[in-house]
């Protein structure tokens, strides 16, 4: 089976306008007086009919048109050809225009390899397409409005002292006056291309508020932000500004992008241990997770995954794991962070371990650092 869109790339111009004629040739003996064809796209072909008494009835008769579309041979520079069909299907109605819910129909007819897809708003893929467009358009506008907020959540060292602070980024809207974490809309703002500017923000904001108090602080960064050549300008230039890279720790997202031979990531740990910058590993133990990061990179702090520490007090196998993680950590003199640290009983179960350093709902929540320290 082929497509039109890949045959266009082999064939004539005058070959491909002759498979094209042969194809609407084909429709119009096929369908009913009733039923009205239209080419509306290089590859698309749309039927409109009227004499279908229900949707039901209509998915029944393009299931038959497409069966018999796809045993037709097409006879190409004396080559025969089979074509392919996918079929989008959508009902006229007030709310949109039945053509735009019928591409939507046949893009997730090919995504799911479905030859007839039927428009349903409640259709699980339509919804994720609805809330992508939704929080697309709400990224740019709190881009615009300055509307993303940094929250820090504070880590204790065994004693409970207070070691450092985790820099958190949050959505803000102003409609409902709330707080939203980006592990709900960062996916959006990457494949919206507007994720770099959101790093860019959470560094500038941290900068501001840490730079000129003698606490510690992390912030965390990805491969994709280590190699965005503005991004790592700009945390050079405040490095240099606020002259606090002794009171920063990086904490490194792992991702199975991650390359620690390029030259962008060598520049990296040349500029972080130039200004005396620490390097933590966020969320080992999970993933994408190497003990090899800790051998082949410069890492001063693991922070051990919190799906590993919520349940230890009374998941065995998550204890062992964590406790091995722990002692490789001692031998190589890195120290650990338990994260996600919600209760009394595994603080005590994780205490038994001597890790170094605990972060969670026991200690400290995270809260908004609205204003700059004066």
């Amino acid at each position: 089976m082929f497509e039109l869109a890949e045959l266009n790339h082999i064939l004539s111009k005058y070959s491909f306008s002759q498979l094209i004629k042969d194809i609407v040739n084909y429709f119009e003996q096929v369908i009913s007086s009733s039923i009205s064809l239209y080419r509306t796209c290089e590859y698309q072909f749309t039927l409109v009919s009227l004499e279908h008494d229900n949707l039901d009835e209509f998915v029944n008769y393009c299931e038959k048109v497409a069966v018999e579309f796809e045993r037709m041979i097409f006879n190409i520079n004396e080559k025969k050809l089979c074509l392919s069909l996918f079929i989008g299907i959508a009902e006229r109605c007030m709310d949109m225009d039945p053509y735009i819910k019928a591409n939507q129909a046949i893009k997730l007819a090919e995504g799911t390899c479905q030859k007839i897809s039927v428009f349903r708003p409640q259709h699980k893929v339509l919804k994720a397409i609805t809330e992508s467009v939704d929080w697309t358009q709400s990224i740019k506008q709190a881009i615009q409005t300055d509307d993303f907020a940094i929250f820090g959540q504070r880590i204790f060292d065994a004693h409970k002292n207070v070691y450092s602070t985790e820099v958190l980024m949050r959505h803000f809207d102003n409609k409902t006056n709330t707080y939203t974490s980006p592990y709900v809309f960062l996916d959006y703002a990457c494949k919206a291309k507007l994720y770099d500017r959101l790093t860019q923000s959470v560094i500038e904001k941290s900068f501001a508020y840490f730079g000129f108090l003698n606490e510690r602080f992390s912030i965390n960064m990805t491969y994709m932000d280590i190699c965005d050549e503005s991004t790592m300008a700009l945390l050079q230039e405040l490095l240099l500004q606020y002259q606090c890279g002794s009171r920063l720790t990086i904490e490194l997202v792992e991702s199975d992008s991650l390359n620690i031979f390029s030259d962008d990531f060598k520049c990296f740990l040349n500029m972080m241990k130039h200004h005396g910058c620490l390097l933590a590993i966020d969320d080992f133990g999970s993933g994408y997770s190497n003990f090899n990061y800790l051998t082949q990179l410069p890492v001063d702090i693991v922070k051990i995954d919190g799906t590993l520490i919520q349940d230890i007090d009374s998941n065995e196998i998550n204890f062992v794991t964590v406790k091995a993680i722990v002692e490789i950590c001692q031998v190589l003199n890195v120290k650990t962070v338990a994260e996600y640290v919600a209760n009394q009983a595994i603080y005590e179960k994780l205490k038994t371990l001597k890790i170094d350093y605990f972060q969670g709902f026991l200690f400290d929540k995270p809260t908004p650092l609205p204003c700059l320290p004066a």
